[in-house]
């Protein structure tokens, strides 16, 4: 009689784990329902140690201030709440309901966008806490990204040159899988 080996469960951030009992919350609040596998998955990054989302700013703050070219960031990464002001931006430009600025645009033009991707990945499940939080059961906030990227490329007139460039290049690192702009 062959038996399967013991598996033994692997610790979980704090972080990690919220992330997959939202997920888990999600698939209980819909019997039945599958839950649809992301669009545009956010690439697996190891494991660090993350602060609860309520008590987050500081570290977000300090990851983003070391992203080179991050020095036009700084006036946005003033005020609390920095992850769900984040989240709450995006929901609002991927539902049409504002736009982003010229100014939030252009600070990220200097940003490299590749360590911003990383940096965005390593936050991620910051992130969709944020977004169960405000969007119970919408699903993947990675998606509400590309969303909202599409959405202000739409605008060719309002948002061109380094913007548009960077945009486009942003949305290349985020969305691994789907049709490229």
């Amino acid at each position: 009689m062959v038996t399967a080996p013991h598996i033994l469960p692997l610790p979980m951030h704090r972080a990690t784990a919220a992330a997959a009992a939202a997920a888990f919350s999600l698939a209980l609040a819909a019997p039945g329902a599958p839950l649809d596998a992301p669009r545009h998955p956010v690439p697996a990054t190891p494991l660090r140690a993350l602060p609860s989302l309520d008590s987050s700013d500081g570290a977000v703050r300090e990851a983003l201030m070391k992203l080179r070219g991050a020095g036009d960031l700084a006036p946005m990464l003033t005020a609390d709440g920095i992850i769900r002001r984040f989240v709450t931006w995006v929901e609002e430009i991927a539902s049409g309901a504002s736009d982003a600025s010229p100014e939030a645009l252009a600070a990220l033009e200097d940003v490299d966008a590749r360590s911003a991707a990383m940096l965005y990945s390593r936050m991620y499940p910051l992130l969709q806490q944020a977004y169960e939080e405000r969007s119970p059961g919408r699903g993947y906030f990675n998606d509400r990204v590309v969303e909202a990227i599409d959405r202000l490329l739409d605008d060719e007139r309002r948002f061109a040159g380094p913007a548009r460039a960077k945009l486009i290049e942003i949305r290349g690192l985020l969305a691994m899988k789907g049709p490229a702009r």
